[in-house]
């Protein structure tokens, strides 16, 4: 859900929109004023990451906060999963990601 220039985000308890979102074993930081999130992927982002063979070589455009590219690091044994993204708030948190769900290279 990232606002756009004429949309409010109404908060109804607390004062913070940054989070974390745990799902399938993964962990997932983000700032819901900030950046887009759906919910309604999680089943698919589990199941891409059981599709990827051994040794693969994954590049995963417009990776957001990388809500497919860390279920695949986690749980798949892809030689490499490359995450491209150009949104400055998405790309902070697809950083947070990778260190709070502990994957390296």
């Amino acid at each position: 859900m990232e606002l756009k220039e004429n949309q409010v985000l109404k908060i109804l308890y607390g004062n913070e929109t940054e989070t974390i979102h745990k799902e399938n074993g993964c962990f997932f930081k983000l700032d819901l004023a900030k950046v887009m999130w759906s919910k309604g992927n999680n089943n698919e982002r589990i199941r891409i990451a059981r599709l990827v063979e051994d040794d693969e070589i994954v590049l995963d455009m417009f990776a957001g906060i990388e809500y497919f590219s860390v279920p695949i690091a986690k749980f798949s044994n892809a030689k490499q999963v490359i995450p491209i993204e150009i949104n400055p708030n998405s790309y902070f948190y697809s950083n947070e990601n990778i260190k709070l769900n502990k994957l390296t290279n």
